[in-house]
């Protein structure tokens, strides 16, 4: 079966420079070459991977790259480019299990590990709004919270972010996806009837920062949406998955990922999460879930 490409319109600020999305294509390809399933960028009728266009508010036409620039032509521009369709289902949209966390899990560390020798200096100075290293913006918009409770819980999470943040900022770094939820993870169907961590998309956030990010964003999404059981269980399955294919994080990060995790987090959860489980707590239910894999693969022979 034949599928559609993709065209994406980037947004008026993204299309104000050309170098971040031109960077975002090369990475597209180095994860491909290193077996990673995602979208491939596809070239226009003239062999272009970027393609200005202009939109005067009803109608969109290419950009004439031979204009004076006399500011004759109306509208505002834009860039647009071409990707192959990926199919499969979002992780969003089917009920979730354990080994889908596991396999989130360890995908994530296989995307890591193909990104190790990716560079590119745009992703050097690169930082997004939604980055953990920017968290410090919530500030300008404290104020539309409603509930006393609310901005209590905010601001203590802030200020006890921003004191482990130089500890963090020491942690080991490297390229990361920076937005690895279950809106970008898709999944396909095997030969087992289960659902299985296939592939990943959207590149718009990836930058080189602490590895340690990636994981919290992973696990945050993952708690929100868990329906099968305790959210706090979580961590422990997607950790699991990781150090499968990676090494496991130090116990004595887990804190650092906890705060990480709240900065995170959505209403659904974070009073629980944050208010009524330590950090020792959410150890003691992470080493749990971790022992139960670490005796399974025992008990079935597996390494």
């Amino acid at each position: 079966m034949s599928f559609p490409d993709v065209l994406q319109v980037l947004n008026s600020l993204q299309s104000q420079s050309s170098r971040f999305a031109s960077a975002q294509n090369s990475l597209y390809f180095h994860l491909l070459d290193r077996g990673i399933n995602t979208s491939r960028p596809m070239p226009d009728k003239d062999g272009r991977f970027l393609c200005p266009i202009r939109c005067d508010g009803t109608q969109w036409s290419l950009v004439d790259e031979n204009e004076d620039g006399n500011g004759q032509s109306e509208g505002k521009q834009y860039m647009v480019r071409l990707f192959t369709y990926v199919p499969g289902t979002i992780f969003y949209d089917v009920p979730n299990t354990p080994a889908m966390f596991y396999e989130a899990g360890e995908f994530l560390a296989s995307l890591q590990i193909a990104m190790e020798d990716f560079s590119n200096p745009v992703f050097q100075i690169r930082r997004s709004l939604w980055s953990l290293e920017c968290l410090d913006v919530i500030e300008r918009y404290m104020f539309v919270l409603k509930e006393d409770w609310q901005v209590e819980t905010v601001r203590d999470v802030l200020n006890a972010f921003e004191k482990g943040k130089p500890e963090m900022m020491q942690l080991e770094q490297g390229m990361i996806h920076g937005d690895f939820n279950d809106q970008n993870i898709l999944l396909r169907k095997g030969e087992d009837g289960e659902y299985h961590v296939d592939a990943i998309l959207d590149l718009g956030d990836a930058q080189h920062s602490v590895y340690l990010f990636d994981l919290a964003v992973a696990i945050t999404y993952i708690m929100i949406e868990c329906k099968c059981m305790d959210p706090l269980e979580t961590g422990g399955h997607v950790l699991a998955g990781y150090a499968r294919k990676k090494m496991m994080i130090p116990q004595e990060q887990w804190r650092l990922l906890r705060l990480c995790i709240a900065a995170e987090h959505g209403w659904e959860i974070l009073r629980r999460f944050w208010n009524e489980s330590s950090s020792d707590q959410l150890e003691q239910i992470w080493k749990k879930v971790l022992k139960s894999y670490e005796e399974h693969q025992i008990l079935s022979g597996s390494s």
